[in-house]
This record gives C-alpha cells, sequence and structure tokens, in this order.
C-alpha cells in the first residue's frame, strides 16, 4: 500500500522499486488516475488497475498500456441487473452507458414459438438490435452461427439494445 501522495512521480517511483508488480488506482478524479495509472505503468509496473466511471476515458487508457479501467458505478449497476430478471433471464451485464446488455436466458422444453427449434437462427426473426453470439449446451459453448439450430434447455448468450430486451425475451419463451 502507497503511503503519500499518490500523484508524486517521485513516491511512486520510490514504491515501485521497492514492492510493486501490480499497481491499483483508486482516486476519486478520473483525469488523476488516468495520469497517474500511466505513470505508474511507466515507472515499471507490470500491471495497472484504474478505478474509473467514465466510459470515455476507456480507449485512452487502453494506448497509455493501462491494463484494466474499473468503474464502481457499472460494477453496482451490474450487481443490481443481476436481480432484476426478467422473464427466464438468467443473468445480465450492462453495455456502453447502458444502452445495451448481454443477457443469458434459458430456453424452455416446450416454447411458445413453434419455430424456436426446427429453423435455423438466420430464419428466426429476432428483434431489431438484437444478437445471439452463444449457445451454451450442456458444458459446449459455440458461437453462433446463421445455420445453428437451438434445442430446449440451450442458454443463449444475446447482446441486445435495451429497447429489445422485452421483445427478445417474449421470443425465446
Amino acid at each position: 500500500m502507497l503511503h503519500g501522495d499518490g500523484t508524486d512521480p517521485a513516491l511512486l517511483r520510490e514504491q515501485l522499486d521497492e514492492v510493486a508488480d501490480a499497481v491499483v488506482v483508486l482516486l476519486d478524479d478520473d483525469n488523476a488516475g488516468i495520469l497517474t495509472g500511466a505513470l505508474c505503468k511507466h515507472l515499471g509496473a507490470r500491471k495497472v488497475i484504474v478505478r474509473g466511471d467514465n466510459l470515455a476515458y476507456k480507449p485512452i487508457a487502453h494506448k497509455l498500456d493501462i491494463d484494466a479501467l474499473m468503474s464502481p458505478r457499472r460494477a453496482v449497476a451490474n450487481t443490481i441487473l443481476q436481480y432484476v430478471r426478467r422473464g427466464d433471464v438468467q443473468s445480465r451485464a450492462m453495455l456502453g452507458d447502458h444502452e445495451g446488455e448481454i443477457i443469458e436466458v434459458e430456453l424452455p422444453k416446450h416454447p411458445q414459438n413453434a419455430e424456436l427449434f426446427t429453423v435455423p437462427l438466420k430464419d428466426l426473426e429476432f428483434p431489431a438490435g438484437s444478437l445471439v453470439g452463444a449457445v451454451i449446451r450442456q458444458d459446449d459453448v459455440v458461437i453462433a452461427g446463421g445455420d445453428t439450430v437451438l434445442q430446449p434447455g440451450d442458454r443463449l448468450m444475446v447482446i441486445t439494445l435495451v429497447g429489445s430486451i422485452g421483445a427478445v425475451g417474449e421470443m425465446l419463451r
């Protein structure tokens, strides 16, 4: 643990030389956090994780060789989403500034949509703004393609815009 001002280059250099393989920067100011993380990386830290809520900084952090930009606000939101289940949605994670979500849906044995298990994905009319990314079948994970035919009990990883979540859930019942 660093004892002192984490934005002081001399202190960082001294501390990194002594013990640090990894650095976690936990500053309230996203700007100072990114700069401190970049400095730590420059001074030799192998892994740098920076706390930051401004998603616009993610590409900048990547270019500065920062290994991860973690958002407490996003972590809380994703945790809450796990408890706000709609229909057969097993889990969910927010994308971007909540423009979309990745949802996991388990398919029923007897769906309302008769075509669900008889035609390939390319022939199912998924709601606009949604895409099946993967099919989890027992212990196998398959990247979904247009020719994939779903089976009862499959779990789907669906990437969808927020406005399409209800329609996706309805279609997969």
